[in-house]
């Protein structure tokens, strides 16, 4: 039987390039809708973690259970205790059409919460073998010492660990363990259905040759990467990260290829170092090094990593799942 109080449905305004990407592609698939014969009432529930719900309603669930009366006819009903983090939303009125608005409604405002918050976690094919690493160290004391170099680019804090140099597949926000569980199954469930058919079930052999910037201002960058192109791999790594969109796990707004680069320099590396370097000139840098070759790696498994945990015992992130080809 459905709640008998009734309660306003969520109604702020919502960005228009999240409505936009979330009309075409409903992160969480069909909103199911049931009728109960009873009450007359169509009813349609979601799961929504915690931290969203106090986001969206506040944090005191019990003024939610009490009830108000509103307009619209529509109720809400929250469970009163989350299970493993997540609570049972229900919305329920007399119109199918304010139950379906009122749970797509709800799917937009958490993924506008979502692209809020820091990334935990990432999906990455690890760049790393003796060699690239030695190049890599070459790279960085080339850029060090070279006097034609802009003094913005001579901070050590901003280059990648050797170690840790991998393409990042999709950046994701996998709030607990069941998220993390959840993440793995679905990268499992990818790979199995599709990414080992694109592959062949065989290796890579890629190169990693090229520096390029992000931006299109090289007096004003923040990232530079090394070039990497396979179509394989940007087969593989495009229907892996609509998998994690179509699940709500993503940070991406919408479906569209991933850039397939190794970050190499990183303004983000001096700001987790305690340092404040806004930007970089690397107008001579991007000349000099237009066609730098790194080395030649050869891959045959794809991580779903951890971010600000210790590295593991070979310095690469930490693993929390690990799929072969």
């Amino acid at each position: 039987m459905l709640p008998s109080n009734t309660l306003p449905s969520v109604s702020s305004p919502v960005n228009a390039t999240v409505s936009q990407a979330l009309d075409s592609q409903c992160r969480w698939g069909e909103v199911h809708v049931a009728f109960d014969e009873l009450n007359q009432m169509w009813s349609s529930c979601v799961d929504i973690h915690e931290r969203f719900v106090s986001a969206i309603w506040g944090r005191n669930n019990g003024s939610i259970q009490q009830g108000k009366q509103q307009s619209l006819d529509t109720g809400i009903s929250i469970s009163p205790t989350a299970v493993s983090g997540v609570l049972n939303v229900m919305y329920y009125s007399r119109s199918r059409d304010l139950v379906v608005g009122c749970i797509t409604q709800l799917h937009h405002q958490v993924m506008e919460i979502r692209q809020r918050m820091r990334p935990t976690h990432f999906v990455s094919v690890r760049m790393v073998n003796d060699k690239v690493k030695e190049r890599f160290k070459r790279f960085i004391d080339f850029v060090l010492s070279d006097t034609r170099i802009d003094e913005s680019c001579k901070d050590e804090s901003l280059f990648q660990i050797p170690s840790k140099l991998h393409v990042s597949v999709v950046v994701l926000l996998l709030l607990d363990e069941s998220e993390e569980v959840k993440a793995a199954q679905i990268l499992n469930d990818v790979m199995e259905k599709e990414v080992r058919q694109i592959l062949n079930h065989s290796e890579l052999r890629l190169e990693i040759r090229g520096v390029r910037g992000m931006g299109d201002n090289p007096a004003k960058e923040r990232i530079i990467y090394a070039a990497v192109t396979d179509s394989r791999l940007q087969a593989a790594a495009n229907v892996i990260a609509s998998a994690m969109l179509k699940m709500g796990l993503s940070l991406r707004f919408q479906h569209e290829p991933v850039k397939i680069h190794v970050t190499l320099m990183s303004t983000r590396f001096c700001y987790e170092k305690g340092k404040a370097v806004s930007d970089m000139n690397v107008t001579s840098l991007l000349k000099i090094f237009r066609d730098f070759y790194f080395g030649s790696v050869t891959v045959n498994e794809i991580q779903l990593c951890r971010r600000g945990t210790p590295p593991d015992s070979s310095g690469y992130y930490e693993s929390i799942a690990t799929m072969s080809f």
